[in-house]
């Protein structure tokens, strides 16, 4: 089954940080963390969609994006009491650009729309949200030209366009 999606792609420079960032809480926390050359910002899950992938990447390109994206803090899904994963948050706002893909691919929008930066799917115990956000900083903002779109099969990750 394939898992297309459109995502950011981070400057190799902030992956380095955020894996760096990372190390300090991987001893903390029982999951399985993103690798550093994985990492990414998911803005559209398109699983295994009935369009062609030549459509997509036609969408994709057409959709402009050129804007400074900050991301800063640390966060977990559903909620820190029962979490399953945790991310870095994106400050910037990118609704419109969510909005824009969905309308293009036919896609229903999500009221519940959070961009958002995976680091680790949680697997069991881990250390306190003070502690981890203690240990764990990061605040960085980068410039994004592209949107990128991703086939995963949660063995194998590659950029499509």
């Amino acid at each position: 089954m394939r898992r297309l999606f459109i995502a950011i792609e981070l400057p190799s420079e902030l992956s380095n940080k955020i894996s760096t960032a990372t190390s300090k809480i991987k001893p903390k926390i029982n999951g399985a963390f993103v690798e550093r050359e994985k990492l990414h910002i998911t803005l559209l899950f398109l699983g295994d969609p009935t369009l062609s992938d030549a459509a997509i990447e036609k969408v994709v390109k057409e959709t402009g994006i050129d804007r400074d994206i900050e991301i800063s803090g640390l966060d977990a899904f559903p909620s820190w009491a029962k979490p399953r994963l945790l991310f870095i948050d994106v400050k910037t706002d990118l609704y419109d650009i969510y909005s824009e893909l969905c309308k293009k691919l036919g896609v229903k929008e999500e009221r519940s729309f959070r961009p958002h930066l995976t680091l680790c799917r949680i697997n069991g115990n881990m250390a306190s949200k003070m502690e981890l956000q203690t240990r764990f900083y990061i605040n960085e903002k980068f410039r994004v030209k592209k949107l990128s779109l991703f086939d995963s099969d949660f063995k194998n990750y590659r950029r499509l366009y």
